[in-house]
């Protein structure tokens, strides 16, 4: 933002337009706000102050009454720095010229993030040139800066977090389960949604799937003292929910088939990709805090159409987190987004399928010419047609004791 007038031209330029707070194990690391206050004077002008102020904002909604509806506004934060003043608090004389004000304004680690996203700024920040004239109004110039608290240290924390599974069993024939692979994922990423199916009767075709992510907001706030006395309340509260992304496949035979097993006549299984948006006035993160209550559901419908034309709908929702990460963060301030794989660390995926299992001749004591040779070396194990049942205990640890031979440690005769 430029502002120009009365032969002063002002504007501010800072170096990043995000600020990663740090985490309670960076103690070390101090959070501040940079950039230049860029001034450009036509002529020689009397100048009583200048200085930049950070400030933090509330703007919470809420419906008064039926029809009408307002907002509750409150200053967060407060911090300024001066860059030039007299001593005496008088005014001086500034030549005619263009000047740069580096500036520094540290920020408290223990502050608000910001909370802004699609048609909301519910906390943000402002920084603010101040041109300070005797006589004359403030010439005044800012720039919004966005301000975050990771949720975690990096993406490794999330990839190691469990993933989100809806299993169930619909009309007691359509066992399914459907799953996301982490329970937080980054902001503006991509991630896989993986369903699985065995349907139990003949006939049955997958029709289609709806995938939408809503965003649920939910605020409450004290209520003002004149309204709580004439309407008996305490807190006003206000909820509502933004469509983030939204999607219909028509599902074919060739995208969900998969071979059949010894169990049952066929299995189904798809993945479908959901990109979540980049752009920070389209996506909030995850909030929870007192007045506040932001978050997210992985919203889907599959629609299964039975041989005689009946129609079976499966309905229900995945919560998420979505969540900022300073690796997110690009030199030109645009949010870069990752793109997640399948499961990397999934121990409660759903289970493989039947045409692919596998029987272990170890555990089932089918061993003969079973063979286990490393390639480039001539080392090989082969055992015996004639080993006894359970192989695997008796060749690592020999026979196991009988209950009248075992013997415990001294210590605990």
């Amino acid at each position: 933002m430029v502002f120009s007038a009365n032969g002063i031209c002002c504007s501010l330029r800072l170096d990043q337009s995000r600020v990663f707070l740090p985490s309670t194990q960076q103690t070390e690391t101090k959070p501040s706000i940079s950039g230049t206050l860029c001034l450009s004077l036509s002529g020689d002008t009397p100048i009583r102050g200048i200085s930049v102020q950070v400030k933090g904002q509330t703007k919470l909604p809420f419906q008064e009454g039926i029809i009408s509806s307002t907002s509750h506004e409150e200053v967060t934060f407060v911090r300024s720095q001066t860059l030039a003043s007299s001593k005496k608090m008088a005014s001086f004389i500034l030549p005619a010229g263009k000047y740069e004000f580096p500036f520094d304004v540290p920020l408290d680690p223990n502050m608000h993030e910001t909370i802004a996203g699609p048609n909301h700024e519910y906390h943000s920040y402002k920084v603010y040139g101040i041109i300070e004239r005797r006589f004359y109004r403030n010439h005044v110039v800012s720039e919004p800066i966005r301000i975050y608290r990771p949720a975690v240290e990096d993406s490794s924390v999330i990839l190691l977090s469990d993933p989100r599974v809806a299993e169930d069993l619909s009309e007691a024939t359509i066992p399914y389960s459907i799953s996301i692979p982490h329970k937080k994922i980054p902001f503006g990423s991509t991630f896989p949604v993986n369903f699985w199916m065995a349907p139990l009767n003949k006939g049955l075709k997958m029709k289609s799937i709806n995938l939408a992510v809503v965003e649920k907001h939910s605020i409450k706030i004290e209520a003002p003292a004149a309204y709580a006395t004439r309407y008996g309340v305490r807190h006003l509260t206000s909820a509502k929910d933004h469509i983030l992304f939204t999607e219909h496949h028509e599902e074919h035979e060739d995208d969900y088939l998969a071979p059949a097993s010894e169990w049952y006549d066929i299995e189904w299984s798809t993945t479908k990709a959901v990109s979540l948006p980049k752009s920070l006035n389209e996506c909030t993160q995850r909030v929870k805090s007192n007045h506040i209550q932001i978050h997210h559901e992985l919203v889907f419908t599959v629609e299964l159409l039975h041989a005689e034309g009946r129609r079976t709908l499966i309905r229900g929702s995945l919560p998420f987190s979505i969540v900022m990460l300073p690796e997110l963060n690009t030199p030109d301030g645009a949010v870069c987004g990752f793109t997640l794989e399948q499961f990397l660390h999934d121990y409660d995926s759903p289970p493989p399928l039947y045409g692919a299992h596998t029987s272990d001749p170890m555990l089932t004591g089918n061993l003969a010419g079973v063979e286990s040779s490393s390639e480039g070396q001539n080392e090989s194990l082969t055992a015996p047609a004639d080993l006894p049942w359970a192989p695997c205990y008796d060749l690592i640890f020999g026979c196991s004791p009988d209950y009248e031979t075992l013997s415990l440690p001294q210590g605990l005769v």
